[in-house]
């Protein structure tokens, strides 16, 4: 049996190539055709928010209370055992307290395309998608703070002893240039 620290060492020596090549398949849609606002984009974003109504009153309204109120939704599959956690941060336009907004707006195709019947049948998952009126990112962090951030990600990546995934404690600064 593999150890995590072999399977990261792994997965991080190997090139992404076969990876994603191994993801695309026959079944996958080509992109529409068209300038962004197109008919035929349109038409496939009016049939998508068709599959998805009532998709949303599938979650559950929640509040986890610490220093402040977080407000979050869950959806719980029907095949519950083992299933793994989905965790959806939303994008701007889902600021705020409602819990309702990062389910919406320019949302709605993360969110929801894990938990359509056709896609939890194949991949049954939970799916905790959070709100938050803060933002998710904190610009504040150091320098200093981002080195030390990054060498417990190199350190996590190549299998040091020393460190647990509990432990890692990546800087928002790293992830938002990650996703740059």
């Amino acid at each position: 049996m593999m150890t995590r620290s072999e399977a990261i060492r792994l997965a991080v020596s190997m090139p992404l190539a076969p990876w994603t090549a191994a993801a695309q398949s026959a079944s996958t849609p080509a992109l529409a055709s068209g300038a962004p606002m197109s008919p035929q984009r349109r038409a496939l974003i009016d049939a998508f928010r068709g599959k998805i109504a009532g998709v949303a009153d599938q979650f559950e309204k929640r509040v986890h209370k610490s220093s402040w109120a977080m407000p979050y939704r869950l959806f719980r599959p029907s095949r519950a055992a083992g299933a793994p956690l989905v965790l959806y941060l939303h994008g701007s336009g889902g600021l705020g307290d409602d819990n309702q907004k990062q389910l919406g707006l320019g949302n709605i195709f993360a969110a929801h395309v894990w938990v359509l019947p056709e896609n939890q049948k194949r991949f049954p998952c939970y799916l905790v998608a959070p709100q938050t009126d803060r933002g998710w990112v904190n610009y504040q962090d150091s320098p200093a703070e981002d080195q030390r951030a990054s060498s417990r990600a190199s350190a996590m990546a190549y299998g040091s002893p020393s460190k647990s995934f509990a432990q890692l404690s990546v800087s928002s600064r790293l992830m938002s240039d990650a996703s740059m």
